[in-house]
């Protein structure tokens, strides 16, 4: 699931951008959930940081879409901003706030996804990274992230997990570890080992290089 807000002051444009993104959620097996704003200074005033992406138009009777951006920072370094707009002179001024990309009016909805397409992306690997797994190791309890995990090998009745700085031994098998982490891309391409996929650089016959 990904929360999106949207803020434009007119209708026909939040509108467009929501249908966009429920074809994008049944085109690609996505969950979004909306939240519309007509206006830069609503928008402020019932703002959480905890949305994913904001659609934000530039040009908004009163207070503007790039002056909202620069207050948003000030709350929310996480948030991936996508300027709607068909003022492309504010680009540059788009990077001091960070801006993740820009779509320009009239849109259409090759140029959405292709920018959804990146901001996910981004999303899932800021989610990643900050995923963790906890396994017990006796009456102790470690928390790894997953992200550092390389890959894991079998030997007997325990499992050696490889991190990046150490090695872990665990007495779990190695189907309950691959029940663990398969959801955060882990793979067997034996029957020793569970491999981080995203640990993978070269695949060189049956080796893996990580």
């Amino acid at each position: 699931m990904y929360r999106i807000a949207i803020c434009d002051d007119e209708r026909r444009i939040r509108e467009d951008i929501r249908a966009m993104l429920d074809h994008y959620a049944v085109e690609n097996g996505r969950s979004f959930q909306c939240a519309l704003f007509d206006s830069a200074t609503s928008l402020l005033k019932n703002y959480r940081a905890d949305f994913d992406i904001l659609f934000l138009d530039i040009s908004m009777q009163g207070l503007n879409g790039m002056e909202a951006a620069r207050e948003i920072r000030r709350q929310d370094e996480r948030v991936c901003i996508i300027f709607v707009t068909s003022m492309q002179q504010y680009a540059i001024q788009g990077y001091g706030v960070r801006a993740f990309g820009f779509i320009t009016k009239p849109m259409n909805y090759q140029e959405l996804s292709m920018e959804l397409d990146c901001a996910l992306r981004s999303i899932d690997t800021a989610r990643l990274r900050d995923t963790s797994v906890t396994l017990r190791n006796g009456t102790q309890m470690d928390r790894l992230i997953i992200s550092e995990i390389l890959y894991c090998e079998v030997h007997n009745h325990t499992v050696e997990v490889h991190l990046y700085d150490s090695v872990r031994t665990y007495r779990y098998s190695m189907k309950e570890l691959e029940l663990m982490l398969e959801r955060y891309g882990f793979f067997r391409p034996h029957s020793a080992y569970l491999v981080n996929h995203a640990a993978i650089a070269q695949v060189l016959g049956t080796r893996l290089i990580l």
